[in-house]
């Protein structure tokens, strides 16, 4: 089975800073470095790892893994070929825009904890006819997976378009848009952190938030809690999955790695309940290191966090 990512790719340049600054504040970063990022990007990689696993099929997790995004004509877009050149599980179906490649900057501060700010001239030209398109033909059983990169119009016709070919779809909704709700009738499975699902829901209660998601679109929700781990809700009680402590460096692209390794996991066939417990380990490894997608666990780690699991 195959993964189809339909996202944005940016160009990543993180300011390592001390603290956040507060409004109005300018401060002065202690390091600088440039990585390929983007949400759509950094969870085909996190997928393509995971479903890398080799001997793993057998055991549920293996899947191939296609990304579909917009970069610009410009030179920063080598940074974004160059990487996912070298991800022998990943076939990238880049579409140049007439726009200049999209970028993220990130401030990142000694405690982990980010910042992110990033165009999206590529992104929105990467329409729903455009991303249509170039899916082409997918097969029935396939995992559709987007982020909220693209515009609300384009995500909705894509899931519609995945619903009505049997696909698996698979929605990470952030960066949040204003209305959100009409693309969660569309969607098997729902990935929001706390701050997403009371928006979404409009309640303070993370857990009564992400509870409203899955009573409003009937989408099984994982409710991503930081070092807390994830909650997953669907059918009955939901299941807590812990994460393990570590100490934390940087946690731009921690949910990417948690959403992409989820949808190898159930592409390949292993139980939610299963890629949940991987995709909680796998995320809270990548936290312990600088970098967004230059920090994901690689395949070779991936197997042995799956190995321990199953120990």
């Amino acid at each position: 089975m195959t993964v189809h990512v339909v996202g944005n790719a940016t160009v990543d340049i993180t300011y390592r800073v001390r603290r956040l600054p507060r409004p109005g504040e300018t401060l002065l970063a202690v390091g600088r470095s440039v990585d390929a990022g983007g949400k759509g990007l950094n969870q085909a990689i996190a997928a393509a790892r995971a479903g890398a696993l080799g001997a793993a099929r057998r055991r549920g997790l293996g899947a191939g893994v296609r990304l579909i995004a917009a970069i610009g004509w410009d030179a920063a877009s080598t940074v974004l070929r160059e990487r996912l050149a070298g991800e022998a599980n990943l076939r990238a179906e880049l579409l140049e825009a007439p726009e200049v490649t999209d970028e993220s900057l990130i401030m990142v501060a000694d405690d982990g904890e980010n910042a992110i700010v990033s165009t999206q001239a590529c992104a929105a030209w990467l329409d729903g006819e455009r991303a249509i398109a170039a899916l082409g033909a997918v097969a029935a059983g396939d995992t559709l997976l987007m982020q909220g990169n693209l515009s609300i119009a384009a995500t909705a016709a894509c899931l519609a378009h995945g619903r009505a070919r049997g696909l698996r779809t698979v929605l990470n909704p952030a960066p949040l848009h204003d209305d959100v709700g009409p693309l969660l009738s569309l969607v098997d499975l729902v990935v929001v952190n706390e701050v997403e699902a009371t928006t979404i829901a409009g309640i303070e209660d993370p857990a009564a938030a992400a509870a409203a998601i899955r009573a409003r679109s009937d989408a099984v929700v994982l409710l991503t809690l930081g070092a807390s781990g994830c909650r997953l809700i669907g059918d009955g009680e939901g299941r807590h999955f812990s994460a393990p402590a570590v100490r934390a460096v940087d946690t731009a692209g921690a949910g990417d790695v948690f959403t992409g390794v989820v949808a190898a996991g159930l592409a390949g066939g292993a139980s939610l309940e299963a890629a949940t417990a991987l995709a909680v380990r796998a995320a809270a490894l990548a936290v312990t290191r600088p970098g967004t997608s230059g920090s994901f666990p690689t395949s070779d780690e991936i197997r042995t966090l799956l190995a321990e699991l199953e120990g």
